[in-house]
């Protein structure tokens, strides 16, 4: 059976989408991640945190208790004069020259730390992982870094499909559309070019999500160890509860505390003094500039308090009364059914406008572009009119533009000579990207309730639900 999806995006605009972005990836984004990546100070530089810190697991110190040591501490504090510089040669506990590294070279005197020092913000599994990299010289430790974020963010929309239901029975050109969409986000390769973690974050959750049916050990094994980026791995673990895998959860928790109790063996290596220092650094990390929704008021606006906290009730309180609604109607988890991922997906965006996170996180809205996407092309999930579905596809295709091009506003003012302060308003990508993630989580909530009761009145109340 004909597509009816076909009559609102015929092939020949899939094909011509697919036109513009495959030359964009190779022409644009890749190129321009390894030129930033290879030629900038700034390359690599939140690797850097967890390349030094593996310097103390290689010394049987704990990198955590070592770095944030009072009264003068070897991170950088905002506002702490002296603090994080790598060049100053009182630090307390700073790794012990000299220093043999696998590729021949040799660190025999301080400083060890080639850039500025951060603490390391994730908990311990994946930072001990990352750590590994401290068997490396610093140029090429980055280097290594660089290409293994390049083939994650190459395999992450496949490892997305194959976990998806009945993937096989997605035509190509669809699954061709969302890969290159994702290749070309500013995000994924702002993350590669800084060295981030979010990408082998969002590699590990996709693999627990593959999994989470298949091999439930193995699955808790891969949320555990992601759960180390908790600012970014918080959703899916409530989306594990949600599809009831208790198994998933428990081990993955597992996960985390075998970790804490294994720093014993270090020196200062406690489990709560470690989780001292978790706290400790989140402090640090949450003051910063980011995409959430505070960060676009002034620090300690009532104003972003106020909004955030309205969102987060309004947003909570539609997805607990649509869980809920769901269970009366005794509707068990269907395995071909998007809405589960409709959730994940408003659940990742709740939380990432509530609380702290930076572009370089942004990868994981691959959890709103899938389903999203797959919704509005199979007309047997969404029973909506016909302008909707065309609204809700413009809406979509405007929201993923600005995923990948972020500064086309600012760009565009300057060009057509708006006054300075809009032009640097609008050309900060934060700035965007912020209000972009409100659409999109309006979009997914709409997607949401397409079959429930409020999408359907809001429809017929405005004539919207003609028929197609």
């Amino acid at each position: 059976m004909k597509n009816e999806w076909q009559r609102y995006i015929p092939l020949w605009i899939k094909i011509g989408i697919l036109l513009i972005l495959v030359p964009l990836t190779f022409v644009y984004s890749i190129p321009w991640a390894i030129q930033h990546a290879l030629h900038t100070e700034y390359s690599g530089i939140d690797l850097h945190a967890y390349w030094y810190a593996g310097h103390f697991f290689r010394q049987g110190v704990n990198p955590y208790v070592a770095i944030m040591y009072d009264p003068t501490p070897d991170y950088w504090i905002p506002g702490v004069p002296g603090s994080g510089d790598p060049d100053r040669q009182d630090y307390n506990r700073a790794p012990i020259p000299p220093v043999h590294y696998l590729d021949g070279m040799v660190a025999d005197t301080q400083p060890i730390a080639q850039a500025l020092i951060m603490p390391p913000a994730m908990a311990v599994p994946l930072a001990a992982i990352l750590g590994l990299t401290a068997w490396f010289s610093w140029p090429n430790a980055r280097v290594v870094w660089i290409v293994i974020n390049l083939l994650l963010a190459l395999i992450m929309p496949w490892l997305f499909f194959v976990s998806l239901p009945k993937w096989r029975s997605i035509f190509i050109l669809d699954l061709l559309v969302i890969a290159f969409a994702f290749y070309n986000f500013y995000g994924v390769r702002h993350s590669i070019v800084v060295g981030q973690q979010s990408l082998v974050t969002l590699a590990l959750l996709l693999g627990a999500l593959f999994l989470m049916r298949r091999n439930w050990l193995l699955a808790g094994i891969c949320l555990g160890v992601g759960l180390s980026k908790y600012s970014i791995a918080l959703p899916f673990l409530l989306f594990v509860l949600y599809e009831r895998q208790y198994r998933v959860f428990i081990t993955s928790i597992v996960v985390q505390g075998l970790a804490l109790l294994a720093m014993e063996q270090l020196e200062s290596g406690s489990p709560l003094g470690t989780i001292g220092a978790y706290l400790k650094v989140m402090t640090v990390y949450s003051s910063q500039f980011g995409v959430h929704l505070a960060a676009r008021f002034p620090e300690g606006s009532k104003v972003s308090l106020i909004l955030n906290v309205v969102l987060f009730v309004i947003v909570t309180g539609l997805i607990v009364f649509w869980i809920v609604r769901q269970k009366r109607s005794s509707q068990d988890y269907n395995s071909e059914s998007l809405k589960p991922l409709l959730l994940l997906g408003g659940i990742t965006l709740l939380v990432f406008l509530t609380s702290y996170h930076r572009i370089h996180d942004t990868p994981l809205l691959i959890f709103y572009l899938v389903p999203v996407y797959l919704t509005l092309i199979r007309p047997e999930t969404l029973q909506s009119g016909r302008y909707t579905k065309v609204v809700l596809s413009f809406l979509l295709a405007a929201t993923i533009g600005l995923l990948i091009y972020p500064t086309i506003f600012g760009q565009a003012s300057s060009l057509i000579g708006l006054p300075e302060q809009i032009s640097v308003c609008l050309d900060l990508p934060e700035n965007i990207l912020t209000l972009n993630m409100l659409v999109m989580l309006g979009i997914t909530l709409w997607l949401l309730y397409a079959k429930e009761g409020f999408a359907t009145r809001i429809e017929t109340k405005f004539n919207l639900s003609l028929s197609a």
